[in-house]
């Protein structure tokens, strides 16, 4: 969200949590976009691996949603 940018647009869960608004707001192109910009920042950002695959999940994208799942999981 622009609030969470505008606090610190460099912090990598800020930017996974502008994926969930995303994902909550049913734009989950740009769920998933926001959630690869925080792992671009962080490839163990757990938060937008999640937001990730429920977001690849809701598309009809069971495959690219399990495999973010996986990575997720894979952190824990």
């Amino acid at each position: 969200s622009r609030t969470a940018r505008a606090l610190d647009p460099t912090r990598v869960n800020y930017v996974a949590l502008t994926a969930l608004f995303r994902y909550l707001e049913h734009r989950f192109d740009d769920a998933i976009a926001e959630s690869q910009r925080a792992l671009d920042r962080d490839p163990r950002t757990y938060l937008a691996l999640l937001y990730m695959s429920v977001s690849h999940a809701a598309k009809g994208e069971p495959a690219a949603g399990l495999a973010a799942a996986r990575r997720a999981t894979a952190l824990t």
